[in-house]
């Protein structure tokens, strides 16, 4: 069976810290734990909001952000271009092409082909 390593507060106490500033870097780590649980649940939810190739690929927080701000732009420009259109009114009858919709990637606007 194997001990467990003492805590950092266990090793303070042992050599004679006061316990008030024990406790108060207990609580400090605490609240710091719960703030980054808290930032990463957030990441976690903008993460599922994101389009991504493919689906199930984790995306770092870096990425995350990166891409939420393109895809924003995208929706931004999207509902822009729409509200256009139909200010333009009606569309002479003829075939209708559908729309293809995509958020830009860092290589299409680099021209960089993939």
């Amino acid at each position: 069976r194997l001990k467990r390593r003492p805590s950092h507060c266990e090793l303070d106490l042992a050599e004679g810290h006061q316990p008030q500033k024990v406790a108060r870097r207990v609580f400090t780590n605490s609240r710091e734990r719960w703030r980054q649980q808290n930032v990463n649940g957030a990441f976690a939810e903008l993460r599922k909001l994101l389009p991504t190739h493919p689906p199930d690929r984790k995306l770092s927080k870096n990425e995350v952000l990166r891409l939420a701000m393109k895809y924003i732009g995208f929706l931004v420009r999207l509902l822009r271009d729409q509200a256009a259109a139909l200010a333009a009114g009606p569309t002479p009858p003829g075939p209708r092409k559908r729309p293809v919709h995509r958020v830009p990637d860092d290589d299409a606007r680099r021209g960089s082909g993939r």
